[in-house]
């Protein structure tokens, strides 16, 4: 009897594994379908507008090593640093800043106009009740707070801080009150253990500590609040044109459709991307000296907190917004221009990459000198021998880089020309590879 009530059980468990792992599987298949289909009729435009190849599909890469889970209310890190605002990255910045200086021209005028208009349509706001005599009504009396109070207000602040106030970013940022009315109007992410959204905004994101958020602080913050919300559709002015666009990139570069990209994925798939100039075009050089490479790589270290040496979606659209953020907003401001991303220090006329150009100079350098050298030891008639192997060395590398810099402009060429022909005479000096790369 105890046998036969055993194999029924068997029967059942198995019965009820198998159906339960078929209907998985199918489920699986089905939305890896709607998915697929989703993609292929919604970033058709975008792919057809921002790249000039069609997706590769041969790109198969390593598996990857998971390294932690998702913050489930902010995104992770690997260590929590000091202070309070610790998880702020130069995102933009450093090697990346050549990534972004490439995706400038078809990406920045419409992020910016896009952080402007939530900007604006928040600081129009009111800052108060409108209606101080009827505080209470129209006040969900199931709220532990009054949205319609700013607990950082001026007059109830401490005098020291009140003192420390810029009155110029003062007047241009936007109070607890205006974010509460947004939270509420445009269906921003609220943190069900969190008893007043807008004040806890303020708070995590108030770098210069006026009690408000500039400019800079409020598009960062309503970035980090609605997180989870963006690119669902499921709430409004929440950066919805930038997101779907810097999605429909990521879709194209994660080719073998893993849901993941790697810095290797990054730095070719974007060979392809469309500009309508060759200003600023890391890869002029990077393609013939196999320099460069660490741009992506440094894209991906700033941003990667779920697996080891790749981005996930929304990592990838984090680092992206981010980097933009970093470089286009001051708490004065949303920048237009390229007056903070320091472009300058990167790019002479635009189009010769600076330290790219120094790294090429030295390394033509050390072949003299290596040429010479050889000279020297083989025939006693060095003087002459060593000077023809230098001119020829030199003429190589003028001919290299004229070559690489073909489809800049005419004065960026004759710059360029100019610089390599000094190159022969300053070759002896060695540049190392932390002064190339500074910036």
């Amino acid at each position: 009897m105890k046998i036969k009530i055993l194999i029924s059980v068997f029967i059942v468990t198995f019965l009820f594994t198998f159906i339960h792992s078929s209907s998985s599987s199918n489920l699986k298949n089905s939305m890896k379908t709607v998915t697929n289909l989703e993609i292929s009729s919604k970033v058709k435009t975008y792919w057809t507008n921002l790249f000039s190849t069609p997706q590769a599909t041969n790109c198969v890469g390593k598996t990857p090593t998971k390294l932690m889970a998702m913050d489930p209310y902010y995104f992770g890190q690997f260590k929590k640093g000091k202070g309070k605002f610790y998880w702020v990255k130069q995102w933009g910045f450093d090697n990346s800043a050549y990534l972004f200086d490439f995706i400038d021209p078809e990406m920045r005028k419409d992020v910016c106009a896009e952080f402007k208009l939530v900007y604006n349509e928040v600081f129009k706001l009111p800052t108060k009740n409108p209606k101080p005599k009827t505080k209470a009504k129209g006040v969900d009396p199931s709220l532990p707070f009054d949205p319609w109070r700013d607990p950082y207000e001026l007059k109830k602040m401490n005098p020291k801080q009140a003192s420390l106030i810029d009155f110029k970013i003062y007047e241009k940022a936007i109070n607890t009150v205006q974010l509460n009315q947004a939270i509420d109007k445009y269906s921003w992410f609220k943190n069900p253990l969190v008893s007043n959204p807008g004040k806890k905004m303020v708070s995590d994101h108030d770098f210069n500590n006026d009690g408000r958020l500039s400019p800079r602080e409020f598009i960062i913050a309503a970035l980090r609040v609605n997180d989870r919300k963006l690119g669902s559709n499921e709430c409004t002015l929440c950066f919805e044109k930038s997101i779907e666009k810097i999605d429909a990139i990521f879709e194209f570069l994660d080719c073998d459709n893993n849901g993941l990209v790697s810095a290797e994925d990054i730095f070719d798939g974007l060979k392809t991307f469309k500009r309508k100039t060759q200003l600023w075009n890391f890869y002029s050089l990077a393609n013939q000296a196999k320099i460069r490479t660490h741009v992506t790589n440094d894209f991906v270290l700033k941003s990667m907190a779920t697996v080891n040496g790749n981005l996930t979606k929304e990592e990838f659209r984090r680092g992206m917004i981010y980097g933009f953020w970093n470089r286009q907003t001051d708490d004065y401001k949303i920048i237009d221009d390229d007056s903070k991303n320091i472009k300058h220090l990167r790019w002479r006329s635009n189009s010769i990459d600076i330290s790219a150009e120094r790294y090429i100079k030295a390394v033509a350098g050390v072949e003299i000198k290596h040429a010479k050298a050889m000279q020297e030891a083989v025939s006693g008639d060095t003087k002459a021998k060593s000077k023809a192997s230098q001119s020829s060395v030199s003429s190589s590398y003028q001919k290299f880089f004229s070559s690489s810099m073909s489809s800049s402009s005419s004065s960026s060429q004759s710059s360029s020309s100019s610089s390599s022909s000094s190159s022969s005479s300053s070759s002896s000096k060695s540049v190392g590879l932390n002064d190339m790369f500074k910036y």
